[in-house]
């Protein structure tokens, strides 16, 4: 019987099992989000979150959309991180914004702006009401991006001039780094190529 016939229970229980095994055989640990190689992962993830305790590998998250990420599988992404976002118990306050954040970033990666916008917006909310700053500054990286593809320079360089500002005084250096990064990328756009190395060489530093 293939899987896809058996009951809704039995089904949730196939899946979950078959997280297990593959974490079992490749020595994964349930709180190490690292603790798998990318594809590893993912297959872990993809399963669990159609088993009956997707929250086991919920960690494994972040490493299973890096890997999407890196062979471009945006559409993939953009599936997972709906399936998540459909379970209350996986996706609340921080953990939300993170999933909310991650999924605009590959819908942007598809050319979806108008659902990445949708997202985006969710996304701040929520980290406004919860008080996350971290998550509430990788929203406004993410829309600089945005702004930036768009050909929105003025907009792009402005708001990244705030985060870096912010993020620096919070220590934040990964934020920090991305927003010089946009900043080359704004003045290298605009002909201003000596200024734009220079941001770019900050965000390099900071990486």
């Amino acid at each position: 019987v293939a899987a896809e016939d058996l009951p809704p229970q039995l089904k949730a229980e196939y899946h979950a099992l078959l997280a297990d095994a593959l974490a079992d055989r490749g020595q994964v640990p349930q709180d190490d989000g690292y603790g798998a190689t990318g594809d590893l992962a993912w297959q872990i993830v993809r399963h669990a979150v159609k088993g009956s305790a997707p929250e086991r590998w919920l960690p494994l998250l972040g490493r299973a959309l890096e890997h999407l990420s890196t062979v471009m599988a945006h559409e993939t992404a953009c599936e997972l991180t709906e399936r998540v976002l459909a379970m209350p118990q996986l996706a609340a306050g921080t953990n939300r914004v993170v999933v909310l954040t991650e999924r605009a970033r590959h819908l942007n990666a598809i050319g979806r702006r108008d659902q990445a916008e949708l997202v985006l917006a969710e996304a701040g909310r929520i980290a406004e009401e919860v008080g996350d700053e971290k998550g509430d500054r990788k929203v406004r990286v993410i829309q600089i991006f945005q702004w930036l593809a768009l050909a929105q320079y003025d907009q792009a360089f402005e708001e990244a001039e705030k985060v870096a500002a912010l993020a620096e005084r919070l220590g934040d250096e990964d934020a920090e780094g991305q927003s010089y990064t946009v900043k080359g990328q704004v003045r290298w756009c605009q002909g201003r190529y000596e200024e734009g190395r220079a941001f770019h060489e900050r965000g390099l530093a900071l990486a």
